[in-house]
């Protein structure tokens, strides 16, 4: 996708391009070790060996838990070569002093997917801005984004999330920008639009708008 990207881009409109899959999992501990370590799995093995996993917690031995529940999942994972890869290049199993504080993280890294596996996930949706998609409770595990609910595989990454959205049909419509000032409203910006166009060294600018004392 992404060389196909790269080979019409000027051509053709294209949105970002689209780097290795992240996924970032913030726990709380109430939700099954397990669940975890299996989700973190399930986009580790996408295969390029710099897939983003990292599991944020609060908990210190829920965090001990997942690692050895993503370690016993390995050894009868079909595709445990390709996520192995991938976990030792960009795994991460983060303990924070606070869920407040694993949550803070979530937001400098601007996942492209981040999960939240905390009680009452609503309650802390707030906290989020910067995620592509956002998985809420035990029962929301991201492949249900990829495969079934019907948000948008195509997602931003690379900490684009902080400024970009998910792949959307305003992506392939153009606006147009409509200007229609009235006499009056021209009459009254005028000053303000030459003193600008003065500043920029543009004098054409300036007599433009000047042109239409009336």
């Amino acid at each position: 996708v992404t060389e196909a990207k790269r080979q019409v881009y000027g051509t053709v409109g294209v949105d970002l391009p689209a780097g290795p899959s992240e996924l970032v999992v913030v726990g709380d501990g109430t939700v099954p070790a397990g669940w975890a370590a299996a989700d973190l799995l399930s986009q580790a093995e996408h295969g390029s060996g710099y897939e983003v996993v990292a599991c944020l917690t609060p908990s210190e031995g829920w965090a001990k838990e997942v690692i050895r529940e993503v370690e016993r999942r390995m050894e009868v994972l079909p595709t445990a070569g390709r996520a192995r890869r991938a976990l030792e290049r960009r795994g991460l199993v983060v303990v924070t002093r606070t869920l407040e504080e694993a949550l803070e993280l979530a937001e400098d890294i601007a996942p492209e997917h981040l999960e939240l596996l905390v009680e009452a996930p609503w309650r802390w949706l707030d906290s989020v801005r910067s995620a592509g998609a956002i998985f809420l409770g035990p029962y929301s595990p991201e492949p249900v984004g990829d495969y079934f609910c019907g948000t948008n595989h195509i997602l931003p990454t690379g900490g684009a999330a902080r400024f970009a959205s998910a792949l959307g049909v305003g992506d392939f419509l153009r606006e147009v920008s409509l200007v229609a000032y009235s006499e009056e409203r021209l009459r009254k910006a005028r000053g303000k639009i030459a003193r600008l166009a003065e500043a920029e060294g543009m004098e054409a600018h300036k007599r433009a708008v000047l042109e239409r004392e009336g």
